[in-house]
């Protein structure tokens, strides 16, 4: 008795982790070959971020902080404060060699309190605007004895933002932020109004938070035409925080001070994809591609994108449709669906093959594999001929589901 019911439990165990292995057991995604562009991935530097401010950490060193701060403009100039704790420190502000206290009431600084979101933890806000005064370097001193902090600890931050033209645009060089490749680092000084190298004398540094809790600082190298570079190589899995200081000079003399920030989501992997598929019958509708892939644990989940393509009757390769969806790992191979009608609806009926396949990271979408060439992957139907003719005699009158 007990013998047959270890048999029956470790039966239906099988039975069941076979079904999650399905193809069913996720939703399959497809598309008109007119949706491929968008579909697929865009290009690294147009994904980028713009920034207009400077977000300067406070880390306190004996309980206090000290920075000097370029203001190129004072047009709509303001400082903002954002720290849990905030409203316990005292803020001094000297320029033009007059000291004040920036909560004394003034007719030229106007203060007010919010809230702000940054990277999913609220802050409180203390804004200061500032009316009628001039520009240059600004020294900020903050003092807190018991802020809590370990010295070199970041406590806060505090954000420069006024209507000046000089920006920031940086992106990454990649979507495959995974351990042992290399990440690069891009960004672009630039004048809004123009568009021209913003200013003369321009230095970038970035500091990068690494996923064990230890920061890096590096010189980006200066391309001599106002972008600047660096490259790391992420050796453990986590998030990354890589933050661009910029330091310039305008035109006309004034210096400026810039800040972009890029968090960076790494993970771990190998995956690598083959260069040959196969293929089956699911049931009357639809066809399981089998991906070769590499590099991937067995049961681990990921999600496929792969464009059919196939020859036109003038022998030339032609766009069919494109499939996606998530999908399971299991015995070197990555299972993705293929609805038959998509190939009732074209004239293609040889040398079809998968373009532009790509494998990203379920949890964070981080790109694991893209193809060696655009393409990478020939299917090879046996007997396919004969199954595409039945399918299109089957299903030429009906529509394919973008969803099933």
């Amino acid at each position: 008795m007990k013998k047959s019911l270890l048999l029956m439990v470790f039966v239906l165990a099988l039975s069941i982790s076979a079904i999650a292995a399905l193809p069913d057991s996720f939703k399959n995604l497809a598309g008109t070959k007119e949706e491929m562009d968008a579909m697929r991935l865009p290009m690294p530097e147009t994904t980028g971020i713009t920034s207009k401010s400077a977000m300067i950490p406070v880390r306190f060193r004996g309980g206090k902080w000290t920075a000097d701060i370029p203001v190129e403009t004072t047009d709509d100039l303001r400082l903002t404060l954002l720290a849990p704790d905030g409203q316990t420190w005292q803020i001094k502000l000297t320029r033009d060699g007059i000291e004040s206290n920036l909560r004394d009431a003034s007719l030229f600084i106007e203060r007010s309190e919010g809230e702000i979101g940054l990277d999913g933890v609220k802050y409180p806000a203390e804004v200061f605007a500032f009316n009628y005064t001039k520009g240059g370097v600004w020294r900020v001193e903050i003092n807190a004895p018991n802020n809590g902090k370990r010295d070199g600890e970041t406590a806060g931050f505090l954000v420069v933002t006024n209507k000046s033209p000089y920006q920031l645009y940086t992106y990454l060089d990649t979507f495959q932020t995974i351990t042992g490749k290399s990440i690069g680092i891009n960004t672009r000084v630039f004048d809004a109004n123009t568009e021209a190298i913003a200013g003369t004398s321009i230095t970038a540094t970035a500091e990068i938070g690494l996923a064990n809790g230890t920061k890096e600082i590096v010189a980006l190298r200066d391309n001599g035409n106002g972008t600047f570079n660096t490259k790391f190589v992420p050796r453990i899995a986590g998030q990354y925080l890589a933050q661009i200081t910029v330091r310039g000079q305008t035109p006309s003399g004034e210096t400026f001070i810039r800040t972009s920030e890029t968090l960076i989501q790494v993970v771990d992997s190998n995956a690598t994809l083959g260069k040959t598929s196969n293929t089956s019958l699911i049931d009357d509708t639809r066809l399981q591609i089998n991906l070769p892939v590499t590099g991937l644990a067995n049961g681990k989940k990921v999600i496929a994108y792969a464009e059919v393509w196939g020859n036109n009757p003038n022998g030339e390769k032609a766009p069919i449709a494109w499939i996606s969806g998530m999908t399971v790992a299991e015995n070197r191979k990555l299972p993705l669906v293929l609805d038959g009608r998509w190939l009732a609806m074209t004239d293609a009926k040889t040398g079809f093959e998968l373009r532009n396949v790509r494998l990203q990271d379920a949890d964070y979408f981080v790109t694991l594999s893209f193809p060696f060439c655009p393409t990478l992957h020939n299917l090879f139907f046996r007997r396919f001929p004969m199954k595409c003719e039945w399918v299109k005699n089957r299903f030429k009158r009906q529509t394919p589901l973008a969803e099933n």
